[in-house]
């Protein structure tokens, strides 16, 4: 939940008649897929939660759940060919990891239609404690731009070559 609204700010004592609650949920399936909960969607798991709520007090409710961007997935193929070459040609630490992550990126809809390859880069200054991006605390260390840059150079660099070699 990232937003709660209830009642008028000019009679704190009475109880309101109406609330909002607005939040994003993130999810790794379809918010309509059949899914591991006793073979029920998201959607349907969570409507019949306020359901429930709504019932026990005497409550109504409207919900409004959209879908949003699909999973960002990386192609594999892409992957087994760029890694390998970007492993010797980068001075820096490459971390490969097969968890999936929560990025709700717009990037995922190019990975739906495209060889693709989605990089996460440390931004965090050394020394300094990793903050979340979604926090107060999330700052970026000012290196982090210049490092990038010529991450994303390299990246072109590897692909147009080792891709070109790879389609003779």
């Amino acid at each position: 939940m990232t937003h709660l609204a209830t009642g008028s700010t000019n009679a704190l004592n009475v109880m309101p008649s109406s609330a909002t609650i607005a939040g994003t949920i993130r999810a790794f399936d379809d918010v309509d897929a059949t899914g591991p909960n006793q073979g029920r969607s998201l959607r349907e798991v969570v409507t019949q939660t306020l359901d429930g709520l709504t019932s026990a007090y005497g409550a109504t409710y409207e919900m409004n759940l959209r879908k949003g961007s699909p999973p960002t997935r990386n192609d594999t193929a892409l992957e087994s060919a760029l890694l390998p070459a970007l492993n010797t040609r980068w001075p820096g630490t490459l971390r490969v990891t097969t968890e999936r992550g929560m990025f709700a990126e717009d990037f995922s809809y190019y990975t739906a239609e495209f060889p693709c390859l989605y990089f996460g880069l440390g931004v965090t200054a050394p020394g300094q404690a990793a903050a979340g991006v979604h926090t107060a605390e999330f700052a970026i260390d000012p290196a982090a731009f210049a490092i990038g840059a010529r991450w994303l150079v390299e990246v072109a660099l590897t692909a147009s070559t080792t891709l070109a070699h790879a389609s003779r």
